[in-house]
């Protein structure tokens, strides 16, 4: 065992690590001012719980994978016997704080069964089930409103007819039946195309209702935006999607948002994409929002990499068997003409469609991501070797290959400078011609991407950012100047200018001097000074996180030479399925791709059971 000095004494170098950030530090302090009695064993254990945060974990679960994971960070040599420790110890040091209650009270740390948790985020989980739970109690369509008769008669006019079982049109009749609904599915499902269809199933039952769109990123609003833009170009001035944090309605130097319970969104359907990128902190926000008979739509792929920020809020709640009652099957068939598979499963499921035709993706993209997914090594290497011949995936493994490669005027970066200098408009050129150029360069720059697994090292994010400046202009501008063409990206909210974090920039050349681009969901075009963007990085490279939510025509998905922790199955499943037409994955050592795909992302929370309980009866 350890003391209190000894924890102490060893606080600075875990910072100096970064294996634990200072707030951590000030939360252990904070206990310790509390109960200045506190055992060791529990100090490090509110200590742990702080930092897990930081991994994307809602608590400390201290019988998962989690403490052998810290062993591997934090933890070596003497040290690492500080973990080893049997379980009831742990909880009999936790139990005997009155800093830890069972939920009950006000103190700091909530114990539920063998997972602790800061009270706010065990709060947060809670607000989530029971804000669900209670959407589960009863139907947005009754039969006496809308029969399912007359819902199969809209969607049959909608659907053409499909081989095996109509997802799509399943997806569509129960997000119309209920006030909360989940649509999920892999790249090429076509769950862009089922939010699309199911909007017009929505507007011909109720033509004036009020709709709002959002999506967890820029990029992914502007896309689905553009996607009803093409189905219908008279819809734009009354359904363009947005980000979450526009929708419910950001306000400066604070985490609070206008619309809440007190204010609710005019709203009686929201739907959101690219769902797997929210984290509990602002699902939270979007319920509290929501009116109680507002109908909620989410829609995303519960496989790719979760937020940044902590909880895996679409994981968790697509994690029950994909089976219907026989009730809910017989409602479906009258509403689809479609059979599901019935059997025993949660309430959850009844309200949860799986698309599982892929309609769009390239042949050995689509084959490499559903290797990766399902963890089958021999398949990916076939795939990565090109073994039967693929014509989208690349292996790559030199450096000066990897370099012809971003610097192509065909498929590189060379290719939107081109559309820069090509399509100028003359200096003394109105706004809207202006916005036309951006328009047109900010697209050509998305045809291709580098990812990276890490921000450091010559093969992550800093490394290329510098290796793409110098090979596209020389050396003479450093990495934080300002130049024509310099990509840039948010790494920050900016409410006052109303750019999001991932949102992406292009700095153009007016007559008023240098400016940053921006296109934003509603496809309108914001000129920014560049003196105002002082939380941007530039964006030649960007991590997989920052991906996601959009799409690029091809990628350049580059892995480190040395394996880390970082590297996961998610994570390359999630760069992967970035790319439309071309994956280029440098490789410099192929065992790396293996043991990350064998490598799964382990977060703890208990959404899912504190969502089942009390819904016996509920439909």
């Amino acid at each position: 065992m350890f003391s209190c000095g000894e924890l102490i004494q060893r606080l600075e170098v875990w910072i100096e690590h970064g294996w634990i950030r200072q707030i951590d530090r000030v939360f252990l302090q904070f206990l310790q001012r509390l109960d200045p009695k506190a055992e060791p064993l529990f100090l490090l254990a509110g200590l742990l719980t702080s930092a897990q945060l930081k991994q994307g974990h809602v608590c400390l679960d201290l019988t998962s994978a989690v403490l052998e994971g810290l062993k591997q960070t934090i933890f070596s040599g003497e040290e690492e016997n500080w973990l080893n420790i049997p379980i009831d110890i742990w909880l009999d040091a936790i139990r005997k704080s009155r800093l830890v209650s069972e939920g009950n009270g006000a103190t700091p740390l909530v114990l539920s069964g063998n997972q602790l948790y800061l009270r706010r985020y065990w709060t947060y989980e809670q607000q989530v089930a029971a804000d669900i739970r209670s959407r589960l109690g009863f139907r947005a369509l009754s039969t006496e409103e809308v029969s399912a008769e007359k819902i199969k008669e809209t969607l049959d006019k909608l659907f053409s007819t499909n081989k095996g079982i109509h997802w799509q049109k399943i997806a569509c009749a129960v997000a119309a039946r209920s006030t909360f609904s989940i649509i999920t599915g892999g790249p090429g499902t076509g769950k862009t195309t089922t939010i699309v269809r199911f909007l017009s199933l929505f507007q011909s039952i109720y033509p004036h209702k009020k709709i709002r769109l959002a999506a967890s990123t820029g990029k992914a609003a502007a896309r689905l935006t553009e996607a009803i833009q093409k189905v219908n170009p008279n819809t734009k001035t009354f359904l363009s999607a947005t980000t979450i944090h526009r929708l419910l309605g950001t306000q400066s130097d604070t985490k609070h948002f206008r619309n809440d319970a007190n204010n609710p969104l005019h709203a009686d359907l929201v739907v959101v994409d690219e769902a797997s990128m929210i984290d509990l902190e602002i699902m939270v926000a979007l319920l509290a929002a929501l009116r109680s008979d507002t109908q909620l739509v989410l829609v995303g792929d519960k496989d790719q990499l979760a937020s940044v920020e902590a909880g895996t809020v679409l994981a968790d709640l697509c994690k029950e068997p994909g089976f219907y009652s026989p009730e809910i099957a017989n409602w479906i068939y009258k509403a689809t003409g479609e059979k599901v598979p019935e059997g025993k499963s949660g309430v959850l499921a009844q309200h949860v469609v799986s698309l599982q035709t892929r309609y769009r993706f390239s042949e050995g993209i689509g084959k490499l991501a559903d290797a990766v997914h399902s963890g089958e090594i021999v398949k990916v290497k076939q795939v990565v070797e090109n073994e039967p011949p693929y014509q989208d995936v690349h292996k790559v493994v030199e450096t000066s290959n990897a370099k012809e490669l971003y610097a192509s005027e065909d498929r590189g970066y060379n290719h939107y400078l081109k559309v820069i200098n090509d399509q100028r408009p003359l200096l003394e050129s109105n706004s809207l011609l202006y916005d036309e150029w951006a328009t047109n360069v900010l697209r050509a720059f998305s045809q291709f991407q580098i990812l990276c697994a890490l921000r450091e090292g010559p093969w992550g994010v800093a490394g290329l950012n510098r290796q793409v400046l110098e090979t596209l202009h020389g050396k003479s501008f450093q990495i934080s100047d300002w130049y024509e063409g310099r990509p840039v990206l948010m790494i920050q909210n900016d409410y006052s200018l109303n750019l999001m974090n991932g949102d992406v920039g292009i700095t153009l050349q007016r007559k008023e001097g240098l400016r940053v681009a921006f296109r934003l969901p509603d496809g309108s075009i914001r000129w920014v000074s560049t003196i105002r963007l002082p939380e941007i990085e530039t964006a030649y490279a960007m991590t997989v996180h920052k991906s996601q939510g959009s799409e690029f025509s091809d990628v350049l998905l580059v892995l480190p030479e040395q394996d880390n922790p970082v590297l996961t199955r998610e994570l390359i499943y999630t760069g992967i399925t970035r790319a439309k037409e071309q994956l280029y994955m440098f490789l410099p050592n192929l065992k790396i791709l293996e043991n990350s795909i064998m490598r799964r992302v382990q977060r703890s929370g208990n959404l899912l059971t504190a969502l089942q309980s009390d819904l016996i009866g509920y439909r």
